[in-house]
């Protein structure tokens, strides 16, 4: 529209909610529409938007995706170091879900304010200090739709604030062509008592999964309707190996705990519903572009039993490409997760000319119905102006699902006038670089 607003939307919708997965045009469970307006100024960002969404997810349980209408967003960043030697932000947002007489009506708006410092000691202890306080209005319509209370529609209010002081103490150790850093993590979080009287629904944080990316956070809840309260510690150790050339080697292994051992916020099953958390881990490591590895892992608190393992791994040697994913999740009784989760996808592929490649996969369920639900094989042509892949997928999974069958496919191309992904080679219509299509073909990525 201009140099700092602009706008947009997408749709997608289908009338048959398999019919996109099943010829493979796309994976998505939900479709989204969305009409958006965006605005961009120095540090400052705002949004406004409205969404509707489609679910196409084959379940017995009732379809509860509600209308966002709307969703508007103004986030502000003040200079660093400015004021108070750190720096200042302010939110303010507002959020209305509509399910069109099917459910509850959720109207919340929100205004936050927070400031933030770091510091580094003269003998090298990086110190974080963190201050936040917020504020909630809720309107809810419709409630008994979910749960049964006396008033269909009401009105809550809430405030929150937070402290928070994270620092840790890296060691550093220099060779002649790479380096080694240890770096000791603690974090120590103060936060006000919130009154869960279930009058403030859970629309925004009922999925949540404690890794390393959160671990840290002062509200590891993901939205705003829950908030983790009162005060917890968290306590960790990063190591790394980094190399000049570009290989590195990473580890990482933490914990926190409560200090108020009773209303706990989170369910069983998230790794923080005690008072000291489940374990949680990550190693990783990158030769080049030769070799990458994720490795994910949660530990439980007393027994260091598994709770959930990810691994993701891409090896190439030449024109040969191999990529590894692995995943484990332990049944959480009385939630819907009621069933171990572990499935294993290997795939391969291989450019055996500037513009030939072939490819395959095995997708494999090892958790308590076991078996094979995936196998693919195809071969795909990158040319100047056409692009053509040829892929047949043979899916195995349980009947209520409708996606078990054979089904071969080809698809055609053509370039400045659209893209399409074929298995372990993007290709995107626009480019006139044949150079960099024909480096793709080699050297694919999954």
């Amino acid at each position: 529209m201009n140099e700092n607003w602009r706008s947009g939307f997408h749709l997608a919708t289908t009338t048959d909610d398999q019919y996109l997965r099943q010829y493979d045009m796309d994976s998505d469970d939900i479709l989204e529409n969305e009409i958006y307006a965006e605005r961009f100024d120095d540090r400052d960002y705002f949004v406004g938007r409205v969404m509707a969404f489609q679910d196409l997810r084959v379940s017995t349980r009732p379809v509860d995706q509600p209308a966002v209408l709307p969703e508007v967003v103004a986030s502000f960043y003040g200079d660093p170091n400015d004021t108070l030697g750190g720096r200042w932000n302010a939110e303010l947002s507002a959020l209305g879900l509509y399910r069109d007489g099917n459910g509850q009506d959720v109207m919340r708006t929100s205004a936050e304010l927070g400031w933030q410092k770091r510091y580094v000691t003269g003998f090298g202890l990086v110190n974080t200090f963190d201050l936040m306080a917020r504020g909630d209005a809720y309107n809810v319509e419709d409630r008994s739709a979910l749960l049964p209370v006396a008033n269909n529609d009401d009105t809550h209010a809430r405030g929150f604030a937070l402290a928070n002081w994270q620092t840790s103490y890296p060691f550093v150790n220099r060779f002649d062509e790479s380096q080694i850093v240890v770096e000791p993590i603690l974090s120590v979080t103060g936060a006000t008592n919130v009154d869960y009287d279930g009058g403030i629904p859970n629309e925004d944080s009922q999925d949540f999964t404690l890794d390393p990316t959160n671990l840290f956070e002062p509200n590891r809840f993901p939205g705003h309707d829950l908030i983790e309260d009162n005060s917890h510690m968290t306590y960790g150790m990063r190591t790394g190996w980094y190399g000049d050339n570009g290989y590195r080697g990473e580890v990482f292994f933490g914990q926190s705990h409560r200090f108020d051992d009773k209303n706990n916020p989170f369910n069983a099953g998230s790794g923080l519903s005690e008072q000291d958390s489940d374990y949680v881990g990550q190693v990783s490591a990158a030769l080049g572009g030769n070799l990458d590895l994720d490795y994910r892992f949660q530990l439980e608190n007393e027994n260091m039993s598994s709770q959930r393992h990810e691994v993701d791994g891409t090896m190439r040697i030449g024109s040969l490409g191999l990529n590894t994913r692995y995943f484990y999740a332990k049944a959480i009784p009385g939630t819907d997760l009621n069933q171990t989760r572990e499935q294993i996808r290997q795939s391969a592929w291989y450019g055996f000319d500037q513009n030939w490649a072939i490819n395959g996969s095995i997708w494999y369920d090892l958790g308590q119905n076991e078996g094979l639900r995936q196998a693919t094989a195809g071969i795909d042509y990158i040319g100047q102006c056409m692009n053509v892949s040829l892929l047949a997928e043979r899916t195995l999974t349980q009947d209520s699902t409708g996606d078990s069958g054979t089904e071969i496919m080809l698809r055609i191309g053509l370039k400045n006038l659209g893209e399409f992904q074929s298995s372990g080679i993007s290709v995107g219509g626009g480019s006139d670089d044949d150079d960099d299509d024909a480096e793709n073909l080699a050297k694919p990525t999954p």
